[in-house]
């Protein structure tokens, strides 16, 4: 009998300690990137590109090196698709874990507190190409996009988090290209959702 005992606590804290292993939540962190990354959309711009265009006149305005052109509408990209590794990534979060209050698995919406909202209204003027931020999990790189400061976000053609540099705002939801479209993120970016969405529902 007490063998049985025994044999039944450890099956019960073998199993309660597998079960708080799956439970384990991720760790959700932003990083800046330490330089710019080149988008991997649209192509390279040449001088003979930006004066056939008619830009000539934003050559001492704006970084041609990491500006982009859409070959369908030759329409200019500022802030296009990248993808990063951690080696890409600077040494200490932008947002830590505990700064980050909320991120919604499905549409990307973020939640974060009174020192979290003042570092992102204190970010620099962008001259139109935004800030680069990587989600990790678990210091692993998940989402890729880009800090704007209205109205500026109009110039991204990815993920973005529109802010005001006068107002401290602690809530930012997450938008795609120049239209501003709403995220899905299980269809989107199905690894990042899969990982939460079964945390949270493991949690309730």
């Amino acid at each position: 009998m007490r063998n049985t005992l025994t044999f039944g606590f450890i099956f019960l804290f073998f199993i309660s300690c597998k079960y708080q292993k799956i439970e384990k939540k991720p760790v959700i962190e932003l990083y800046l990137t330490k330089t710019r990354i080149k988008s991997s959309q649209g192509v390279a711009i040449d001088d003979s590109i930006i004066d056939s265009l008619g830009y000539t006149d934003s050559k001492n305005r704006f970084n041609f090196n990491i500006i982009r052109l859409d070959t369908t509408s030759n329409q200019l990209i500022f802030a296009g698709e990248f993808k990063a590794t951690k080696r890409d990534l600077k040494d200490k979060p932008f947002l830590e874990a505990h700064r980050i209050i909320r991120f919604n698995h499905k549409n990307g919406h973020l939640v974060v507190d009174s020192i979290g909202a003042k570092r992102i209204s204190e970010l620099s003027n962008s001259n139109n190409i935004g800030h680069q931020f990587v989600l990790t999990l678990d210091n692993e790189p998940k989402l890729f996009g880009y800090f704007y400061s209205y109205p500026f976000s109009f110039y991204c053609h990815t993920y973005n988090y529109d802010f005001s540099r006068e107002i401290q705002k602690k809530e930012f939801e997450l938008t795609h290209g120049i239209h501003g479209r709403k995220v899905n993120l299980e269809k989107e970016n199905y690894e990042l959702f899969s990982i939460l969405n079964k945390t949270k529902i493991r949690r309730e």
